[in-house]
């Protein structure tokens, strides 16, 4: 017998359907052969399904015409024990991973949804116009949509309604914001401070140029070159 009829004899030999010769020959081909003694224990709860259902009747299985030795039988046993044992501790550990995975997950979905985004950072600039004398102090903050802007400007006559413009450093312009200054006289010179007004624009502040504060008419009070 060959080896690769050998092989395929598992069955058969486990079946006990073999010819004493030949089951004599798997016999001792099966000590050198891992793969037909692997076989040979996965077949074995078969087997013992099957034997009453070909034997009714039987009180229990017919004797195999070449039973394996004792020792080698405990040797097929004790693999076939051990590689059970490998096969459950590795579905374990792949259970209790999927079970830690699926714990941790909304832990993990909770500490990104309450992890607290940084605070925007804010650039402070001044500026005091050396013609007209007016003082502009500017607050900006990066924002998502662009730049938040929060100017205060003082030594400024009223009343006079201004506009406050930012020039991008391609030359475009956008209006920030326009508010009115009322009539009034501030401590010194006869001037009126302005309120503290708050606006935006969509030009990030690193593609602004500078802030120019108008009038209405467009004279320019202060500039603040960033």
């Amino acid at each position: 017998m060959s080896p690769s009829p050998r092989h395929r004899d598992v069955a058969a030999y486990a079946l006990g359907v073999l010819e004493p010769a030949d089951a004599l020959h798997f016999q001792e081909h099966l000590p050198g052969c891992p793969p037909c003694r692997v076989q040979l224990g996965d077949l074995a709860p078969t087997i013992v399904f099957l034997t009453p259902l070909a034997h009714p009747g039987a009180a229990g299985p017919p004797p195999l015409p070449a039973r394996p030795s004792e020792a080698l039988l405990d040797r097929l046993l004790t693999e076939v024990a051990e590689r059970t044992v490998r096969t459950r501790l590795r579905s374990r550990r792949l259970a209790l991973l999927g079970l830690a995975l699926v714990a941790a997950a909304p832990v993990t979905a909770r500490t990104l949804a309450h992890r607290p985004r940084p605070a925007p950072t804010a650039r402070h600039l001044s500026s005091t116009d050396p013609v007209t004398g007016a003082r502009a102090e500017l607050t900006l903050t990066d924002r998502d949509w662009g730049t938040a802007v929060a100017l205060s400007l003082t030594r400024v006559p009223g009343p006079c309604t201004c506009v406050l413009v930012a020039v991008g450093r391609d030359g475009t312009e956008q209006a920030v914001l326009t508010w009115t200054v009322p009539d009034g006289s501030a401590p010194t010179g006869g001037r009126t401070a302005g309120p503290l007004v708050r606006g935006g624009t969509a030009l990030r502040a690193t593609g602004i140029a500078r802030f120019e504060v108008r009038t209405r008419d467009g004279d320019r009070l202060a500039t603040v070159v960033i």
